[in-house]
């Protein structure tokens, strides 16, 4: 009879995973179908033919070259062998951060499908398809999409770690912090939200936090060599492009994030519409709910992070921070979820916000805060007279 039940089990996850790669598969292959034609739709502006140029020197010189730049060597380096495959222009270089966001949104599907609940995960993953703050970075040749898979696989490991702590997802976890800083400096919030979610967690034992925090630790001992560079490259106030952010800077932000102010005010409504219906029928609080806690701090602790440190040092652009859009939306679907309408209900609200998402993208060269970036190179490499 037990080996009965163990091989029924044993079908019952092997079902389960092949449903899960079949949606994960449907999921990319949307994204990739909504934003591979427009991947060409614009020449290369300034930074991304930093980006094709740099990737085409040795590996030598593109760290030597990186330790004077405010960004790490590794999203270059990995580039490099792209572009050797697939050759440089507009389409193939920027194919990588497309392949990079699709992978994001698998990953978010699966992180949701693990640790929320399944409507969540279906609901983030539309959300993230049809975003446009999502799309348009999926479509530049930078790091920032890559920070959004990574930092969607670092919390997975997080999870996954304080579920049951292990050598090897400790190892895990602290690998992929490192991939993520030596990707950008701004993902040290990542690092920093895991910490404070163990910290601020009530029911997690000792264990568990030591865990957490030797794989933090560890991601930035394996950092080390680089923080230097940091240090030396950091934003100077006065003589840096960018000035320090005002109100009006993280209010953009914050509606880029949702995809426009009448939905930031809707995300506003469903996550207090989860506190209040959380106490009318007496559940556990929301401050000590360990998922809600994690996503709220996915969501505001980098933006809060990047606008207060930036006061110092300016650097508070939606792109640095562009992973905690996907804190967002999970807290967003997750909360509503919780607050366990109807499906029709929740179908209703999903197709409202998936519309008025798209309806916001565009092909034009003006990012999601209104910032526009004239290209300047031409698609044969040569620089555009316009």
């Amino acid at each position: 009879m037990l080996l009965k039940r163990q091989g029924v089990l044993r079908r019952t996850l092997a079902s389960w995973s092949r449903g899960v790669v079949l949606i994960a598969s449907s999921i990319i292959l949307l994204h990739l179908t909504l934003n591979g034609p427009r991947l060409a739709s614009q020449s290369f502006w300034l930074d991304e033919t930093f980006t094709v140029f740099y990737a085409q020197q040795p590996i030598s010189r593109i760290v030597a070259r990186a330790t004077y730049d405010q960004n790490p060597p590794l999203y270059v380096i990995l580039v490099r062998f792209w572009i050797r495959s697939f050759g440089d222009s507009e389409a193939a270089v920027r194919s990588f951060s497309l392949l990079s966001s699709a992978l994001a949104i698998a990953a978010t599907f699966a992180f949701a499908r693990r640790f929320l609940d399944e409507r969540t995960s279906f609901a983030s993953a539309i959300l993230l398809t049809v975003s446009s703050v999502h799309a348009y970075y999926a479509r530049e040749a930078r790091s920032y999409a890559l920070v959004e898979l990574l930092s969607v696989v670092s919390f997975y490991a997080c999870c996954a770690l304080v579920e049951r702590p292990t050598r090897c997802k400790l190892a895990v976890l602290a690998a992929v912090n490192a991939l993520l800083l030596y990707t950008h400096f701004a993902a040290v919030f990542v690092l920093l939200v895991q910490v404070l979610w163990v910290v601020a967690s009530r029911r997690g034992a000792p264990k568990r936090k030591l865990a957490v925090g030797l794989a933090v630790a560890g991601g930035l001992i394996l950092f080390l060599p680089w923080l230097r560079f940091v240090y030396a490259n950091l934003p100077v106030p006065g003589r840096y492009w960018l000035a320090r952010p005002d109100l009006d800077s993280l209010f953009s932000l914050l509606c880029a994030f949702a995809g426009s102010r009448a939905l930031l005010l809707a995300d506003a409504v469903i996550i207090l519409g989860v506190i209040v219906a959380s106490r009318s029928r007496n559940e556990l609080p929301v401050t000590r709910d360990e998922k809600l806690l994690l996503l709220a701090l996915w969501a505001f602790v980098p933006i809060a992070g990047d606008y207060a440190l930036s006061q110092l040092v300016p650097m508070f652009r939606e792109r640095y921070v562009l992973y905690a859009s996907i804190g967002l939306i999970l807290l967003t679907t997750y909360s509503l979820s919780r607050i366990n309408p109807g499906n029709t209900a929740f179908a209703i609200v999903l197709s409202a916000c998936s519309c008025s998402r798209s309806a916001r993208s565009s092909s034009t060269s003006a990012s999601p805060t209104g910032e526009r970036r004239s290209p300047i190179w031409g698609r044969r490499g040569r620089a555009t007279t316009s």
